[in-house]
C-alpha cells in the first residue's frame, strides 16, 4: 500500500502521510511516534521524539517499538494495546526507556490509523514528557513526609499548571484548616482577610517571576469570625524549560505572637504618654552615656530638642554639671551590684 493513501481515521477522509509530515511531525511540540500495528515496526519518529528518547530518527526507525522502548503503563494493570484495538484509541501514562537507560515518563495518546479500504495499518502516538514533573511533585511528597514531623507546621501546595480556579492542597495542624482536604481558590480567597487578598497574590507572582522565595503574613477568618494570623512562606518550582508548576510551602500559626506585639505596643504607647506626661525629668541612657530617649520634662530643663538628644553627639556628661556627673556612675554601680544590668562584654 502507497504511504499516500495512509489515513488518521476510521473512515473516508484521507490525510497523506506527507501531509501529515510537513504539518504536524515538523511542527508538533511533542514526540510523535507512528508504528506498523502488526509487527511494531517502527516508521517515523520526529525530532522531538529524538531529543526526549536520545535517539535519531536514523536510530529508531525500523526498530520493534517495544523492545526499543520497553513501555509500561503507569497507574494500574492496563492493557493499552486491548483497549486501543478495541476503541481505535487509548491515552495514558507510560514509562519508557531513554537511550542512555534511565526512565522517562510520558503521558501518551495512541490512535489507530486506517488505509482507504479500513484496514487496519498503523499506530500514531503522541508523547507529552511528564519526567520533570513527576520528578517535582515526588519531591514535594517527600518535602510533605519531611515537614509533617514538625508539630506546629502547616504545609500547602498550589498547582500553577492548572486553570486560574486552582486547587490549593492544605496539610494543616487542625488549629489552621481541616487536615488534607483540598480547597478551591474561591473557597480559600473567602478565608483570607479581604485587606490581605490581593497583596497575598501580588507577592506569589512576584515570587513565581523572580523565582524568589514568597513571604507573607496573611489574616484567616474563621467560620465562627474569629480571626488567625498565619506565616506564609513559598518555593516556586519550574520544569526544564523554566515554566512555574507549583509552589509548594510552610504556613505557622503567628497569632499569639501578634497579640503579644500588639500587647507589647498598647503597653509602650502607654508608657510613653506617662513617660511624657510626667513632672519629673526622665531620660533613657546606655551605660556608656549614649542618650536613647527622653521625655518633654528633661527636654525642657536641659533647653534640648529630642532631635539633637538623638544625634548620639551629647551624653549625660555633656548635659550635667560636672558636680553632678558622678551620680550617674554611682547609680550604674548599684544596678550593677544588685544585678539589674550587667555590662556589655564585648566579642
Amino acid at each position: 500500500m502507497e504511504a499516500s493513501h495512509i489515513s488518521l481515521t476510521r473512515h473516508d477522509q484521507h490525510v497523506p502521510i506527507d501531509y501529515l509530515s510537513s504539518l504536524l511531525l515538523k511542527t508538533a511540540h511533542d514526540a510523535i511516534i507512528v508504528r506498523n500495528f502488526t509487527d511494531q515496526c517502527i516508521c517515523l519518529w520526529n525530532q522531538e521524539a529524538e531529543e526526549l528518547y536520545g535517539r535519531s530518527a536514523q536510530e529508531a526507525v525500523g526498530q520493534h517499538y517495544a523492545a526499543l522502548l520497553q513501555p509500561h503503563v503507569l497507574n494500574g494493570l492496563v492493557d493499552s494495546n486491548e483497549i486501543l484495538g478495541r476503541e481505535g484509541q487509548w491515552q495514558g501514562e507510560l514509562t519508557q526507556m531513554h537511550s542512555d537507560g534511565r526512565q522517562v515518563i510520558v503521558h501518551s495518546n495512541q490512535t489507530l490509523m486506517y488505509d482507504q479500504n479500513g484496514k487496519l495499518t498503523l499506530v500514531l502516538e503522541v508523547n507529552r514528557d511528564l519526567t520533570e514533573r513527576r520528578r517535582l511533585e515526588q519531591d514535594m511528597k517527600e518535602y510533605v513526609q519531611l515537614a509533617t514531623t514538625a508539630g506546629d507546621l502547616g504545609l500547602w501546595s498550589y498547582d500553577l499548571s492548572k486553570e486560574p480556579d486552582t486547587i490549593i492542597s492544605y496539610h494543616e495542624t487542625p488549629n489552621l484548616l481541616p487536615a488534607g482536604i483540598p480547597v478551591n481558590l474561591t473557597h480559600y480567597q473567602k478565608l483570607v482577610h479581604p485587606a490581605d487578598w490581593q497583596p497575598s497574590r501580588d507577592a506569589v507572582q512576584q515570587a513565581i517571576q523572580t523565582h524568589q522565595d514568597y513571604i507573607d503574613e496573611i489574616r484567616l477568618i474563621e467560620p465562627d469570625g474569629k480571626m488567625r494570623w498565619l506565616s506564609v512562606r513559598g518555593r516556586p518550582m519550574y520544569d526544564e524549560q523554566g515554566h512555574p508548576l507549583h509552589l509548594i510551602g510552610v504556613a505557622f500559626d503567628i497569632t499569639e505572637r501578634k497579640r503579644m506585639e500588639e500587647t507589647l505596643r498598647a503597653s509602650e504607647t502607654k508608657l510613653r504618654r506617662l513617660v511624657d506626661a510626667n513632672i519629673v525629668g526622665i531620660i533613657v541612657t546606655t551605660l556608656s552615656g549614649q542618650i536613647l530617649e527622653a521625655n518633654d520634662t528633661f527636654l525642657s530643663l536641659v533647653g534640648y530638642t529630642r532631635e539633637e538628644l538623638m544625634t548620639g553627639k551629647l551624653s549625660w556628661r555633656t548635659i550635667t554639671p560636672p558636680e553632678y556627673q558622678q551620680i550617674p556612675d554611682q547609680v550604674v554601680q548599684e544596678l550593677r551590684q544588685y544585678g539589674v544590668c550587667q555590662p556589655i562584654k564585648k566579642a
